[in-house]
């Protein structure tokens, strides 16, 4: 029986352990985020604090158009109350 040649032998092991390697840092690749999700989501507060409502947070922009032109609400008051709305969640927190 002929044996084969030793650069033969070494290409062999060296693609073996190139898939070896590229195997194990695609299965790390595919693992690491689902580790990461299931860390974050231990992370979340079981009770979050109550909102403060805020008075433009679902008003359409044509409705604020149509406040603004009635005289209910100018472009500054609106401003204010956004910077205002900011202010309080600096100060509080997002939440």
């Amino acid at each position: 029986m002929k044996k084969a040649p030793k650069e033969l032998t070494r290409a062999t092991a060296n693609r073996r352990g190139f898939l070896q390697t590229g195997l194990l840092g695609s299965a790390a690749a595919l693992v690491y985020p689902v580790l990461g999700a299931a860390r974050a989501a231990s992370a979340i507060p079981t009770a979050l604090p109550e909102v403060k409502t805020f008075e433009l947070d679902e008003i359409t922009i044509t409705a604020l158009q149509e406040r603004m032109k009635s005289g209910q609400y100018s472009s500054r008051s609106i401003t204010e109350k956004y910077l205002q709305r900011i202010a309080d969640i600096d100060k509080q927190g997002p939440l």
